[in-house]
Formats: structure tokens, sequence, C-alpha cells
């Protein structure tokens, strides 16, 4: 403004008044032009944070002819809670940054493109850029999404092991010619955001809608989750969270591409193979597959569990 008016003083200084009225009239002509696009910009930014709201409606200055209106514009994109990334008490962009979740909390950072390390390690240039985030505790997962309406079309949110009790949770094509099923399920908020065909969003999980059995015991609608150190139906807020929770009980109640996997934590599907810590829930020996380096044959037997056969090593 004060270059402006510098050289309207020097204006004033060569022309006549009417002239300086001219140029006045010309100039608050294109101030206004320039406070309308202004405005207009505001109004619509407004309209895409503020949908519920009725639009404002534009103002005409007394005494002057208003705007000629402007050509019908495309609605902005609407922005869902699909575009963020929940990290503790932050939220993270979709697409431009990670989160960062440790035992104390979670940060927001730039997401890093892979690196040398990440042929090795997965996530490892990522993982040197979350040890700069202030930090009490160890890291327990990275998240680039947190349900697949945060990915690409053909893409699924997808939870992956990263290290030691690390996971990440990314997005990753699912299908052809991706894996059939994610490595450790897809994640969700709601069922409407499931990509895996056949799947409903179950705490945070696209699995499998199934009838559970629990102890050799269906269990009914009202109390639908398998539970405790004595297995047991129950409603699945009632499940203790540092008992065994069982999700399944035979290779059927799992999704294509995964196995029903038994440990000390309870049971669940995943693709995700754990020789070390994880045994094969089966119903028949052919469940089993044809042996690994850990063994030449297995066979189909009761497990610790009531009800369940699992994998064993004869």
């Amino acid at each position: 403004m004060h270059r402006e008016t510098t050289i309207n003083d020097e204006t004033r200084t060569v022309k006549p008044a009417f002239a300086r009225r001219a140029a006045r009239d010309t100039r608050g002509r294109g101030i206004l032009r320039r406070v309308s696009a202004r405005g207009s910009a505001l109004l619509l930014a407004l309209a895409a944070s503020c949908a519920s709201r009725s639009p404002p409606q534009a103002s005409v200055d007394v005494g002057r002819a208003p705007p000629r209106p402007a050509a019908p514009a495309a609605p902005p994109a609407a922005v869902t809670e699909g575009a963020l990334v929940e990290c503790g008490a932050s939220r993270c962009r979709a697409g431009v940054e990670s989160c960062c979740f440790f035992a104390s909390g979670g940060a927001c950072v730039a997401s890093v493109a892979p690196g040398v390390d990440d042929a090795s390690q997965l996530l490892a240039s990522q993982l040197a850029a979350c040890e700069q985030a202030p930090h009490e505790y160890s890291l327990t997962e990275i998240r680039r999404c947190d349900e697949s309406s945060d990915c690409p079309a053909g893409q699924a949110c997808c939870g992956r092991f990263l290290f030691g009790g690390a996971a990440a949770a990314l997005c990753e094509p699912l299908g052809s010619p991706g894996p059939a099923a994610c490595e450790l399920a897809e994640r969700c908020r709601v069922t409407e955001t499931c990509r895996t065909p056949g799947s409903v969003c179950d705490d945070g999980a696209c699995r499998r809608p199934v009838s559970l059995t629990c102890a050799g015991l269906a269990c009914p609608a009202s109390a639908a989750a398998c539970c405790g150190e004595a297995p047991a139906c129950r409603a699945p807020d009632a499940c203790p969270p540092h008992e065994p929770r069982y999700r399944c009980a035979a290779p059927v109640d799992c999704l294509p591409g995964e196995h029903c996997a038994l440990s000390a934590f309870g049971s669940v599907c995943t693709a995700f193979v754990d020789l070390a810590n994880t045994r094969r829930v089966c119903a028949t020996a052919a469940d089993c597959g044809g042996g690994d380096p850990l063994c030449a044959r297995y066979e189909c037997a009761p497990s610790e569990v009531p009800g369940v056969l699992a994998c064993r090593c004869p």
C-alpha cells in the first residue's frame, strides 16, 4: 500500500484535479475487485469446511451495480476422516505424513521415501525419521493409514509386521497382483471402508463374520466373543484385555489367504507365518501343509484349548 500511495502522490504533482479524481475512481474499482476476489475464495473455503452451514449471501455496495455472477464452480472435494490418520492426540495427513506411535504417545513426521536399507528392513528410512521425534518409550507402530479410505483405489490399509513387538499400517495392493489378504489384517474404523471381499469391521480389523465355537459350544449373538483363561462365550466388551481372546476356532473362520494362528494370547486369523510363537489351527492334517524347516511332517491333534485342533510335530 505504501508503494501505491507514493506512486499516487507523484501523480498528483503533475496531473490536474480531474485526472486525480479519475485515478482515484480507477484505483477504488481495482481495490473492490481484489477484495471481491479474496472474499469469493474465503467463502469457498468456508463452504468446504462447514458444509452443514447455509452459504453466506454476497454483499452489494450501495450506489454501485452488483458484480456479474461468475460461472458455477465445481463443488470442492469433501474432506473426510479418511484423509487423516489417528496418532494419539494428533491427526496425520495421509499420503504426506507418517504417525510414529510410541508407548508414550504419537507424533506426525514427514513420510520418507524408501532408501537402500529398506531392502533388508521394512520402513528402515522411516524408522530413522521417527527416532528424531520426541518420545520417552520405544516405538510400537508406524501408521500411514488407519482405514482403507486413506489409500488409493485398489489398495487396502494393511497391518504389517515390522520388528519385535512393533507393527506398521501401510497402503498396499490387495488381490491381483497383490496378496489375497493383508499380512496382519486390513485396518478399519467402519465396515464400509473394508476392501477385503467378504469382510466386516470387527474391533479395528476387517474379518470374516462368523459364529464362533468356544470350548466346543456355539456362542449366541448376545455373547459372541470367546475369551478368558478358561475360554467362555461373553459379550465382546466383557472380555478382560489381559486374558486370551479367541477370534477363530477352525480354518473356515478365516478369509481366503489367512490361517487361524493359536498362541498364548488366544487365536486370530492372519496371513503372517510365525512358526516360533504360533501353531496353525486345523481341521485335518491337510491344513498343516507338507512340512517346513522345523518339522518334516505335521499332524492335526487336539490342542490345550478345548474344542480346538492344532498342527503339531509328532
